[in-house]
């Protein structure tokens, strides 16, 4: 799955406001060897049995549960933010000026990037597992599923 994910990253849409869901389709031969057919987006999400309609259903609210976290927690760091900014704004001669904008403005762009503040972070029941983690570098970007030597 990290390798599959790795063939096709540059492909993503990379916008921290957006999310795709990608149906991954596998067949197992008769010696249990498991072999990649197809990736598709957004895939149909039907479930054909009560049991699949359970799955499927489960699958849904766990990635909402990480869509609103994700969001939630951007949301809050910008807000606490905001509020910090407001407090350094200086106003003279109805012109308003923000002293360091240039770092101001990194410091913007790292606080809204997708990383989970504690009191948002999914339930342990959440069935998702973080296999790529655009804010680390390395073999860390990969949540220890891969070796030095495969990147």
């Amino acid at each position: 799955m990290v390798h599959l994910t790795r063939m096709s990253q540059n492909g993503f849409f990379k916008k921290s406001s957006v999310f795709e869901l990608y149906g991954l389709d596998f067949v197992m031969d008769d010696k249990f060897g498991l072999w990649f057919i197809e990736a598709n987006t957004m895939p149909l999400v039907n479930g054909f049995t009560e049991g699949s309609t359970k799955l499927i259903n489960k699958m849904m609210a766990d990635m909402f549960e990480i869509i609103f976290g994700l969001l939630r927690s951007r949301m809050k760091r910008v807000v606490v933010y905001i509020n910090k900014l407001t407090g350094e704004i200086r106003s003279g001669n109805n012109n308003l000026e923000i002293s360091g904008l240039e770092q101001k403005r990194e410091e913007f762009r790292k606080l809204t990037q997708n990383w989970f503040e504690e009191e948002f972070k999914p339930s342990p029941g959440n069935a998702f597992e973080k296999i790529v983690d655009e804010n680390e570098y390395g073999v860390e970007r990969y949540s220890g599923l891969l070796e030095e030597k495969c990147i």
